[in-house]
């Protein structure tokens, strides 16, 4: 990322401009926010608000400098930037990237530095009490789950508030109107275990998991020493758990659990069936060691009839080569799909707009959001409730289809699932 790029955003300046864009100025103090507007005509259809951690303080040493002092050469990482300043500054060029596509609807786009830590909680409150989301159609940020949480308890106006990578389970707690985009696993298990028991219902399912686990230490306790046991709940039970409480226990699925209390496996060759059925070996762990040791010794066993079933980490799953992963035929849910051409001609777009090289992590999940939300606001003037009537949509890589949790906020069920196949990816779901 050129320097350059990076002061253009966190220095108080104009973000954007073309004909359909209005644009605050960041600010942090809030002191003096001035509207820039267009000299013709200074209205506009939708207003949109981002609460971003550019983090200006902690970024004193290079806004200090002189623009004019700094080398065509230089990099940001000669620089002690700080990296939330780097993920905001990508997440919000990718979304204007989008908004420079769209010429028939005028936007008002507000961007606010909250800062990060305490100092975070302190800016949000000064923004509330300001007013500042008065006549707002839609709020995103604040981008990491504890400010977003924070944010969104105190925030009671009936305005959409996104927030575009959290995947903790708690995210749409606070508030009604909150929209999480990245689907939860334990959602993802449950869409996934149902396909699996519809789509194996006549076959052998083999549930493979790490146990709990127990680790020792010696202590000195009154002045001897003393053996202490701690128990460790691995996060696989609690996959494990939430895949088996899908299992209606009064049908007739075959199905057994096999936990290992071991951090290796030494051989499930008995487990598996021998008559000619198939065998669905589920794997609800992300422990990569596990899972390659595991995957092994079923790609050992030479088993054609064997499927095997993974967790979302299974993509663009390095530790063993893809032959053996299409031989495993290693199925697993996602929340999108590929789109490498797109990529590309994304890329170029960003480079061409805004003069450097981005984290595509972050730079496209802006622009999906951006799609997405944007071609909401154009299509019903409003976000909410149609959010839960729209889907299930597939927009640029990602799926959505918005469910609204009771008093709570919408969780976005859009998943799908792949299997490893053709040295790349077959959709099943």
């Amino acid at each position: 990322m050129g320097i350059k790029a990076i002061l253009i955003l966190i220095i108080p300046f104009c973000l954007f401009s073309q004909n359909n864009l209005l644009v605050d100025s960041l600010n942090t103090n809030f002191q003096n926010i001035n509207h820039i507007t267009s000299k013709y005509d200074s209205t506009y259809d939708f207003h949109v608000v981002f609460l971003l951690p550019f983090c200006q303080i902690s970024n004193h040493e290079i806004l200090d400098m002189e623009l004019d002092s700094i080398s065509e050469d230089s990099k940001i990482s000669d620089f002690n930037v700080n990296r939330k300043s780097l993920i905001s500054t990508d997440f919000l060029n990718g979304f204007l990237t989008y908004l420079n596509k769209i010429n028939d609807v005028k936007f008002k786009i507000s961007v606010y530095d909250i800062d990060s830590g305490e100092n975070s909680k302190a800016i949000i409150d000064s923004l509330i009490k300001k007013r500042v989301f008065k006549n707002v159609d839609i709020v995103i940020g604040p981008l990491f789950t504890e400010n977003f949480l924070y944010f969104s308890k105190k925030f009671n106006k009936k305005i959409p508030v996104i927030s575009p990578f959290s995947k903790k389970s708690n995210i749409v707690s606070n508030n009604p109107y909150s929209i999480q985009i990245k689907p939860i696993i334990e959602n993802q298990i449950k869409i996934f275990a149902k396909y699996i028991l519809d789509e194996h219902k006549d076959d052998k399912i083999i549930v493979i998991n790490r146990d709990t686990l127990f680790k020792s230490k010696r202590i000195t306790l009154l002045g001897s020493d003393t053996l202490v046991i701690d128990t460790v709940v691995t996060n696989d039970v609690k996959l494990r758990d939430i895949f088996l409480n899908q299992i209606d226990t009064t049908s007739n699925i075959d199905y057994k659990n096999i936990n290992i209390n071991k951090t290796v496996v030494d051989s499930i060759y008995h487990e598996l069936d021998t008559l000619g059925n198939k065998n669905i070996v589920v794997i609800p762990s992300n422990d990569n060691v596990f899972v390659t040791d595991l995957l092994s010794k079923l790609h050992a066993c030479r088993d054609t009839n064997l499927l095997v079933y993974g967790m979302p980490s299974s993509y663009n799953f390095n530790h063993l080569s893809v032959d053996d992963l299409m031989d495993l035929k290693l199925s697993f849910p996602h929340h999108g799909l590929d789109d490498y051409e797109f990529k590309k001609q994304f890329i170029l777009e960003f480079i061409n707009q805004h003069n450097y090289i981005s984290d595509l992590k972050y730079s496209l999940t802006g622009y999906e959001v951006g799609c997405y939300f944007i071609s909401l606001l154009k299509k019903y003037g409003s976000i909410i409730p149609e959010l839960a009537e729209d889907g299930p949509v597939r927009f640029v890589e990602s799926f959505y289809d918005f469910k609204k949790l009771d008093s709570k906020g919408y969780i976005n069920n859009g998943i799908t699932i792949l299997r490893y196949d053709d040295f790349g990816y077959k959709r099943l779901y």
